[in-house]
């Protein structure tokens, strides 16, 4: 599905959206006092629809992709909500794989508005009650929702979800969740529900431990990687990249799938498996999800362009294998953006092996490093850097045939920048 964009109308969607994006400056407000209170006097929308609840530090937005594209496949008519996004945020929040036309969104910031002077909620619990509302009006069966930051105290956790999961936990918004893995696993652990399956990841010990020692408090039944890996088998599907993953007579098809994807293919499985609507996939239907975009995207193949929103230690260490893996001894001219709190010295030197040189991405957002900073950290990295690429070259860039290998990340800033995102409709990235 190509990126929905914003349009004027008379509705006044273009309004809408403004007024959203208002509250950006209020920052993050962890609590769920006021999430609680909004839904409340939206008569709890949440409560009319299944859910299943998704939280990690890498990986969550393709396994949610993955599961509801899953479930639609089922029959059911489903709900999907992620962030954050690339060139709109319609891409959101999505009613059975399409965004919410304008009368649906209409109808609902209707009869939102109203209440955010009295509540006063954040962005992202603005967002996360206005998708909620939606998927209630819109009579979504099942709910695929994804934690914006963290777990215990993110803006979904108001949720009685009846299934849970932790893709993965790294060193990411550690001033908010802890500087320790253990620490950033029991805070995104906080999701688990009493008597509802809680599945895991792959994690290190450190991460595993504190998240079965929160799921265990909290009267979850986890599932460890270990109880259900028996069943996954990963195969090649043909000789032309294709790969099958397949879970006891569940299985799912990908095109020259990344990593990340073969391990949110994997989870997917495993989270389809355990939900009644299973039977109507083992009657014949092999699931081939589409890719989000932005995830290992591969634009161009010679030379290779390649995006990737990769953009903490860990997701960086996966996406320099993939790229050894498909172009060994390829050395990148690399287009590179990150936000200023994050560890972007440590992503140059995983990267540095890999790259032949690179420009730093000049973008009007606050939150993002400086051109100077990013120079610096590539220069200790050992990487030759080039002047900062502005808006103009960045044009020129997209619309010309590449020369050289290129790799574009760094933040979904850079993705969405590159994709054509001015710097009026950056999202507020992560």
């Amino acid at each position: 599905m190509s990126a929905p964009r914003l349009t004027d109308s008379p509705l006044g969607i273009q309004r809408i959206w403004k007024r959203i994006d208002e509250r950006v400056r209020f920052g993050i407000k962890p609590g769920l006092q006021r999430m609680e209170r909004l839904l409340e006097l939206l008569n709890n929308p949440e409560r009319q629809f299944r859910v299943i609840h998704v939280a990690g530090t890498n990986g969550k937005g393709t396994l949610c992709s993955f599961v509801e594209q899953g479930l639609r496949q089922a029959g059911l008519r489903t709900g999907l909500y992620t962030s954050p996004h690339l060139l709109s945020p319609l891409e959101r929040i999505l009613v059975d794989g399409q965004p919410l036309d304008e009368l649906a969104l209409a109808v609902a910031w209707h009869r939102l508005e109203p209440l955010i002077d009295q509540v006063q909620p954040s962005y992202f619990e603005l967002l996360t009650a206005l998708a909620l509302l939606a998927f209630r009006n819109a009579g979504v069966e099942l709910a695929v929702v994804e934690c914006g930051l963290g777990g215990r105290w993110d803006a979904t956790n108001v949720l009685n979800s009846e299934l849970a999961v932790l893709t993965s936990v790294g060193l990411d918004h550690t001033a908010i969740l802890g500087d320790s893995l253990a620490a950033i696993a029991r805070d995104k652990a906080g999701i688990a529900r009493p008597a509802c399956p809680f599945l895991l990841g792959e994690l290190e010990a450190e991460a595993r431990d504190a998240a079965l020692e929160v799921a265990n408090s909290r009267g979850a039944v986890a599932v460890t990687p270990e109880e259900d890996h028996p069943l996954l088998r990963y195969q090649p599907a043909d000789g032309e990249g294709r790969v099958c993953i397949t879970d006891g007579d569940l299985a799912m098809e990908l095109d020259h799938p990344s990593r990340g994807a073969l391990f949110a293919a994997g989870m997917a499985l495993r989270i389809l498996r355990r939900l009644p609507e299973a039977r109507f996939l083992r009657e014949g239907i092999h699931l081939r999800p589409a890719p989000l975009p932005g995830r290992f995207q591969v634009l161009h193949n010679a030379p290779p362009l390649v995006l990737d929103v990769a953009h903490n230690p860990a997701a960086i260490t996966l996406l320099a294998k993939d790229l050894n893996q498909h172009w060994p001894n390829t050395r990148w001219t690399l287009i590179f953006a990150a936000m200023a709190d994050k560890d972007y010295r440590t992503i140059l030197r995983i990267l540095a092996p890999r790259v032949a040189s690179m420009r730093p991405l000049v973008l009007s957002h606050a939150r993002l490093a400086s051109p100077e900073d990013l120079l610096e950290a590539g220069r200790a990295a050992g990487i030759r850097c080039g002047r900062p690429l502005g808006r103009a070259g960045l044009a020129a860039r997209r619309l010309d045939t590449p020369h050289e290998p290129t790799l574009v990340c760094g933040s979904f800033l850079t993705v969405a920048a590159w994709l054509g995102a001015n710097d009026r409709n950056l999202p507020p990235g992560l």
